[in-house]
């Protein structure tokens, strides 16, 4: 069995009560290979920052960041399929699955009216339940939309600026394009605050203290212009492919007790 959890998580105080329990420690002892960390090292010790005995620090192995990375033609074509005019910048308001996310999308569309020189999609989710009408919502430059989940990382690298909760998907598709970021974490979420705040030191964003301060950091992202992407040399984002590798390896080297057996992955959160 592999364990293979995101890095920063929540509050440790938290992991050790609702995830890493006494009963699941001792399953991770006993029971798993592994624990894969799909994330850097340097953005988390996950053996301090849980409080792991020496026996799980063992099995823990830094995979690097789960991250599909899109290509150039398929980030030109996200913004040819926009159909920007000459000049006009665009703005994805991206609220994840979308259940946690719908005073983002609202408070996206007040702001618009601000901002009448620029473009937006606010990807509501498929989990909303906001009902927008499309005739008082919807024109040429403000789209509402649940977007195909395919199309989404292309558009978070292709924008000029992303508004995020901060989740780990739509921060880290967003940290591989040129967009400004502007993070606005759900009141009380420690991951999408503190992992956002880790990984400000290695890709420029903004992170903003309430929705109220949404409309002044967007107009401060727009001012500062295309941002460097997330840069590989310095934090690993080819996770999915080195725990892969990693259990295929595990296989090939004919160390399990059972070789016509498949790995199990059991997730965390």
């Amino acid at each position: 069995k592999y364990y293979i959890s995101r890095g920063v998580i929540c509050r440790p105080a938290d992991v050790r009560t609702e995830i890493l329990t006494p009963m699941s420690l001792e399953a991770l002892r006993s029971h798993f290979r592994r624990i894969i960390v799909m994330c850097d090292p340097k953005i988390i010790d996950t053996s301090s920052e849980y409080s792991l005995d020496s026996t799980l620090t063992e099995k823990i192995t830094y995979a690097g960041y789960a991250v599909g990375l899109p290509t150039k033609d398929q980030i030109e074509n996200a913004r040819r399929t926009k159909g920007l005019p000459e000049g006009k910048r665009w703005v994805v308001c991206s609220t994840g699955g979308g259940k946690d996310g719908e005073d983002l999308a609202q408070r996206c569309w007040e702001i618009s009216s601000l901002f009448p020189e620029v473009y937006f999609d606010i990807i509501t989710g498929p989990r909303s339940t906001l009902q927008f009408n499309n005739n008082a919502h919807q024109s040429s430059r403000i789209v509402f939309t649940t977007e195909n989940p395919t199309s989404v990382p292309a558009m978070h690298a292709a924008a000029d600026v992303v508004i995020t909760r901060g989740g780990y998907n739509s921060l880290l598709e967003s940290c591989l394009g040129t967009a400004q970021i502007v993070v606005a974490p759900t009141d009380g979420d420690y991951e999408q605050s503190e992992h956002a705040k880790r990984l400000s030191v290695y890709r420029d964003l903004s992170i903003i203290p309430s929705l109220e301060d949404l409309d002044l950091g967007l107009e401060e992202a727009l001012n500062r212009g295309p941002a460097q992407p997330l840069n590989p040399s310095r934090i690993s984002i080819c996770g999915a492919e080195a725990a892969a590798r990693l259990i295929a390896a595990d296989f090939t080297a004919g160390e399990l007790q059972d070789p016509d057996s498949h790995p199990t992955m059991e997730y965390a959160r």
